[in-house]
């Protein structure tokens, strides 16, 4: 597929001809396309020379193709050579086989001359090399001829540098006047070679330095580079150079060291583009920079119809499209500020990213037209939605500032509207609200969906930093400055709260909102390892003990740190449920709710501090929080660190078997420290990758690893897919943004298991998802597997898998981020997304005694059970969430699969013994765990919505008898466990259960607490 900055570059050139933009002028001396030009052009293929003064975008011609040889003939009158032309282009390599149509190539080098001002000195031209360390010398001058070793003359000269680095090319030329006694240089000393005489905490991606002199500050550094090539800013400067810190005090200990003052393109926007959708119409592009679409970024232009255009390009799922999984795309904006008039929509499948070095800024319009800058999934009339907000999945949006202080402030301003469900993520955002008092704007406003997963967002501003209302979330890592309050809660089941930091807000958390029946809104909230600095109230909640629905308002807090919060828990006006202190003090676990324990089987309506065993220190970081990592964007990493599983042979058509080509790819990026780039496409395999130890893999978008034959289809014999690392092996392994299914019947199919060992580095799968059934290319969907509540037949062909995930017994320090296990319930693709039938035995099975972490994920629909945990410690689970399957009790569980004791399965056979074997017993856990030890469960929403496709089990909680099972396990605490559906939520050791009943929320029954020991 074509690159989109190919046709970019290729309407730049029509446009220079005309205009001269930007200091870039056509050489009319030679009509083949010659560019001469102020600074370096891109795309180029990696380095060159400095010193060129012309250039040659290479392409497809009226007359012949370019190549090497083509080029050194047409521009032989420049004096043009092939070897010349291989070294002031070391990416063509030695013999030209880097030779790639779509790049500037250097042709013609500056020429030099000599300027010899009239003095009392007579001075030889110098001859002048480039060091690391030293760009400008002062030359003494005396009455005999000299030949000087230095980068100053007496004349205007070209340096050239010795060096093969690939990241340098050449120091800068400067321009010097002799006297007799001494040389003064007007130009700075910089060099793209790169110093040792650095400050620490420099980007890896520095490709141009400065040496900083006494007398510099950074506004004058700026200054000076702000009009060059480098196009620096303050805000760049800081960045790429940590040590000056955030407001330029380090710069004096950085005299006389270099600073870097450019850096290059990220990796993700400069690698060839080759994604392609093999569902999708031929050409569909599936990456796009908004560039390329129209797009300036200069601050002044209106850019959002251009990002539109760049988002919805290719009959994309957009309005009167519920759901697609055939088009996805990549959405980049380069670094600069794109002002925004109205909402920017995000399609199905979309992933907007932003430069995460030098995050791009989204600002709105004074008269900006409606409300959200982004907008997830915009109403088409009341109450009605482009997406179902439920099932509105596969959405991504990161790397970004978002600003709206230029709206009115009695405008409802805000930074995204985000309407969402599973396998979505807001990562890695700045919100800028207007501070006015009276202020309306918030940064995140969500009414409804079912999520989800958000990280690393920070909040400025505005009367909310975030207004939001959603079945279930994990919110990781927030920061709120200066709101009036931080986080309200419209709604929700269960709200996991995880790091989040309140400064100077007057509400940390309102939770306080009823509906018209006066009812209580927001079912339970667990808020861990977080801080409130200057905030009047922490969390407020005025729920009382008489108060109903009962477990409404549940609250567990979990090692919490205060400064000057005079209530932690509470509203004004009244006492403090928990009071704070002016000064500082730390909650360690405080619970408002339903407590359970072996002492309190009945249970009992709780308030206070909460006692018993400490976090397991094997899931503590070193500040004795638990730990957590994030997703990484490799945004220090060079083009040269990235390998293509394209270029290395990978098909990802659908058809062609790549078993042999990616397992290679992935052998030789991990034996070469690379990270493997998983272009865009649907990868058959047949038989199991194996991920190494040192591999790094990242998907574009989502491309999907699609298990395929007969390997996977003996029940008997089950077989991996994917396998992160081999039972014996230790190291580190990094995956981020891939899906793994199946096609057809593979019921032998374990789709995923992590067996690696991590000792000092923790691995992580990031937005790796499983999917079976439900898509295009899985051969499981309405028009095989159509949902049949009449009929007890079992269609073996819809039996997609053994298991979804496997957490191996010699797994250990691994975490999993916003991973969503899911059998399909209804199609994605096919117009009537009606609702269809998979069979997958289990969902996830973790069997590991080494430190697990798992945020915001989900596992559905599955035969035996959603989650497992078998002889399994230091585990903690971060909201986790379930769906028990829609056809259930028909068939009743273990079938179409048969219970397997080598996976300790669950003998529901004998488990329903006591009842008598009733149906609704007889259905896949939630949650069960056996002879475990030190689990952490902080929230849980575990759903039961049918009874063999029907809901009026709903009214009484009775589609499911049991719902979580502890059987044999120790040192575990469990917060704010919802179940809807299920007539028990919790038993304990196959001895006793806790009704629903004494447990009612607003939706489904809550428990505050469970602890083991007490």
């Amino acid at each position: 597929m074509q690159r989109l900055n190919i046709l970019l570059s290729t309407l730049l050139v029509f446009l220079w001809a005309i205009a001269g933009v930007n200091g870039y002028a056509i050489d009319s001396s030679n009509q083949d396309d010659l560019v001469k030009r102020a600074d370096t052009p891109s795309p180029r293929l990696g380095a060159t020379v400095a010193t060129c003064n012309k250039w040659r975008y290479t392409q497809k011609t009226s007359g012949p193709t370019d190549t090497c040889d083509n080029i050194v003939t047409r521009f032989k009158s420049l004096g043009l050579t092939k070897a010349n032309l291989i070294k002031w282009n070391p990416g063509l390599k030695s013999n030209c086989s880097g030779f790639k149509l779509g790049y500037y190539l250097c042709v013609q080098l500056k020429a030099t001359k000599t300027t010899t001002k009239k003095t009392t000195t007579t001075t030889k031209k110098s001859t002048t090399k480039s060091t690391p360390k030293t760009t400008t010398k002062k030359v003494t001058t005396t009455t005999k001829k000299s030949t000087t070793k230095s980068t100053t003359t007496s004349s205007k000269t070209t340096t050239k540098s010795t060096t093969t680095s690939p990241k340098t090319t050449t120091t800068s030329s400067s321009k010097t006047t002799t006297t007799s006694s001494k040389t003064t240089t007007s130009s700075p000393s910089t060099t793209t070679v790169a110093p040792t005489a650095t400050q620490t905490g420099q980007s890896k991606r520095c490709i141009n330095w400065y040496l900083v002199q006494s007398a510099d500050t950074c506004a004058t550094i700026v200054a000076r580079f702000s009009n060059t090539v480098d196009k620096l800013t303050l805000p760049n400067l800081l960045q790429w150079n940590t040590a000056l810190g955030s407001t330029c005090t380090g710069l004096a200990a950085a005299a006389q060291k270099w600073v870097c003052i450019r850096v290059e393109p990220y990796w993700l926007d400069a690698i060839k583009h080759q994604g392609k959708a093999p569902y999708a119409e031929s050409g569909y592009q599936v990456y796009r920079n908004v560039k390329d679409f129209g797009a300036k970024g200069d601050g002044e232009t209106d850019d959002t119809a251009a990002i539109q255009n760049a988002i919805s390009s290719g009959n994309r799922c957009g309005q009167g499209c519920d759901s697609s999984t055939t088009k996805p795309a990549v959405v980049f904006f380069p670094p600069g500020t794109y002002n925004i008039s109205s909402a920017i929509i995000t399609y199905y499948q979309t992933h907007m990213i932003g430069d995460p070095y030098d995050l791009p800024r989204l600002k709105a319009f004074r008269g900006f037209v409606g409300y959200a800058v982004i907008e997830g999934n915009p109403y088409s009339a009341p109450n009605v939605n482009w997406h179902g907000p439920t099932n509105n999945f596969y959405k991504v949006v990161r790397n970004f500032i978002i600003d709206t202080t230029a709206m009115p402030a009695d405008a409802y301003g805000t930074g995204i509207h985000w309407q969402v469900a599973q396998a979505t993520s807001l990562t890695n955002i700045i919100f800028y609200s207007n501070p006015s008092a009276g202020t309306k704007h918030q940064g995140l406003y969500i009414e409804n969906g079912s999520g989800g997963y958000m990280s690393n967002l920070v909040f400025n501003g505005g009367k909310f930093g975030a207004w939001i209302g959603n079945q279930q979330y994990t919110l990781r890592n927030f920061t709120f400055n200066n709101c009036d309050t931080g986080l309200f809660l419209v709604w929700g089941w269960v709200w996991h709260l995880k790091s989040m930091t309140f400064n100077n807000n007057r509400v940390g958390i309102d939770m306080t909102t009823k509906n018209n029946a006066g009812l209580l809104q927001v079912g339970s909230v667990v808020l861990s390892d977080s801080q409130f600095n200057n905030v009047e109230i922490g969390i407020a909640s005025d729920k009382v003990a008489s108060e109903s629905p009962k477990s409404a308002n549940t609250l567990a807090i979990d090692n919490i740190s205060v400064k000057n919060c005079p209530v932690i828990v509470g509203v004004s006006g009244s006492t403090p449920k928990l009071a704070g202190t002016s000064g500082t003090m730390t909650v360690t676990s405080w619970v408002q709710g339903r407590k359970y324990t072996q002492s309190a089987k009945t249970g009992q309506d709780f308030m206070g501090s909460n006692t018993g065993f400490s976090r397991p220190a094997g899931l503590l970081d070193s500040n004795g929080k638990i730990l957590e990592r994030s997703k990484p964007d490799y945004e220090t990493y060079s083009l040269s660190q990235i390998l293509s599983a394209r270029d290395l042979g990978a098909k990802g058509d659908g058809t062609t078997d790549d078993t042999a080509t990616l397992q290679a790819a992935i052998n030789k990026a991990a034996s070469e420290s690379k990270i493997l780039f998983l272009d865009y496409g649907v990868y058959v395999v047949s038989n199991t990758l194996s991920i190494p130890p040192n591999s790094r893999i990242i998907g574009e978008t989502w491309p999907v690893i699609l298990a395929s034959g007969n390997a996977f289809a003996d029940t008997t014999n089950p077989k991996v897919v994917v396998q992160f690392g081999q039972p014996s092996q230790t190291g580190f392994i990094e995956c981020t943004n891939f899906i793994v299914a199946t096609r057809g019947a593979m019921k032998g199919a374990i789709l995923m298991q992590w067996n690696l060992a991590s000792t000092s580095e923790v691995s992580g799968l990031y937005d790796v998802h499983a999917r079976v059934g439900g898509f295009t290319g899985s051969n499981l969907d309405a028009n095989t597997c159509l949902k049949t509540p009449g009929s007890t037949a079992i269609n073996q062909n819809c039996a997609g898998a053994y298991m979804l995930m496997h957490i191996s017994k010699s797994a250990s320090r691994v975490v999993f981020e916003n991973t969503w296990w899911w059998t399909a319930d209804h199609d994605l693709d096919l117009a009537a997304h009606a609702q269809i039938t998979i069979f997958v035995g289990r969902g996830v099975l973790i069997e590991s005694t080494n430190p697990i972490w798992l945020y915001g994920t989900a596992s559905e629909h599955n035969v035996l059970y959603q989650y497992q945990l078998t002889n399994a410690e230091n585990v903690y689970m971060g909201m986790i969430q379930t769906e028990t399957p829609y056809y259930q009790s028909n068939p009743v569980a273990p079938l179409p699969f048969s219970v397997n004791a080598t996976w300790n399965d669950p003998d529901y056979s004998s488990i329903c013994t006591s009842l008598g074997g009733v149906s609704t017993c007889k259905k896949s856990y939630g949650v069960r765990t056996q002879n475990s030890n030190n689990i952490l469960i902080y929230g849980a929403g575990l759903y039961s919505f049918f009874e063999n496709y029907a809901q009026t089990c709903l009214s009484d909680e009775s589609c499911q008898k049991y719902m979580t099972s502890f059987e044999d396990t120790t040192n575990i605490r469990l917060y704010a466990l919802t179940t809807k559906g299920a007539e028990t939520l919790l038993t304990v050791d196959n001895d006793w259960s806790v009704p629903w009943s004494p447990n009612t929320n607003l939706f489904g029954a809550t428990i505050g607490l469970y602890q083991n020991p007490a």
